[in-house]
């Protein structure tokens, strides 16, 4: 599936969002490495997907795209979840 990076905003706070299409459907987190507190790739580059799985190019933590759950290396937890959900007129919105 596909993925998108992208800013928003809550209130005065700026997070880093990042959309996955998986086999289930579209999942949404805040693009934040739960190893170093780092987004999984800088500004230049696309999210590393290898085995299926999202890695962060810092460390090469691995998670799960349609959980975010950490699945391999240096991460604990995983990746912040950002509800979704996608109006009657395509735009995806925070549920």
């Amino acid at each position: 599936g596909g993925m998108r990076r992208f800013r928003f905003a809550v209130g005065a706070s700026i997070f880093r969002g990042l959309l996955v299409r998986t086999d289930s459907g579209l999942r949404g987190f805040i693009d934040w490495c739960a190893h170093q507190d780092l987004p999984l790739q800088d500004d230049r580059d696309e999210i590393i997907r290898q085995d299926g799985l999202l890695v962060c190019a810092w460390h090469w933590a691995r998670y799960d795209p349609e959980t975010g759950r950490g699945v391999d290396g240096p991460c604990v937890g995983g990746l912040p979840v950002w509800p979704i959900e996608i109006g009657l007129d395509g735009v995806v919105r925070t549920a």
